[in-house]
């Protein structure tokens, strides 16, 4: 199993000439707490500072959390359930609440990412 991978920049089916868009490097679990972490670099390819992300999984529940360098959590991805009764919704309905004041990273809306396993 993979434990990186590598996102490249796609416009108009052109790769981006400038590199990789963002990396994704798999953390060890950690023993005993169920936690798998992933740790995200965006903007790999710009010459100027890059941003550092943390996604956290905690095996046994349906939440994922998005963390920056600070470790301040910047967005949650869980599964939706039905508001009366807390009925999940399906594996793949998801839910995602992200903080206020968080920037975003802006990728335009036209672009698409082609994903290389390393």
């Amino acid at each position: 199993m993979s434990r990186s991978w590598e996102g490249y920049k796609c416009i108009n089916s052109k790769f981006d000439d400038e590199g990789e868009w963002f990396k994704v490097k798999r953390e060890c679990r950690i023993p005993g707490r169920g936690i798998i972490t992933c740790h995200v670099i965006l903007g790999c390819n710009k010459t100027t500072g890059n941003c550092s992300y943390k996604i956290v999984e905690l095996q046994g529940k349906q939440t994922v959390k998005i963390t920056d360098r600070a470790g301040r959590v910047l967005a949650e991805v869980m599964q939706k359930q039905s508001q009366e009764g807390g009925v999940s919704l399906g594996d793949d309905v998801l839910s995602l609440m992200v903080e206020p004041q968080t920037d975003q990273f802006d990728h335009g809306s036209s672009d698409s990412v082609w994903y290389d396993q390393s």
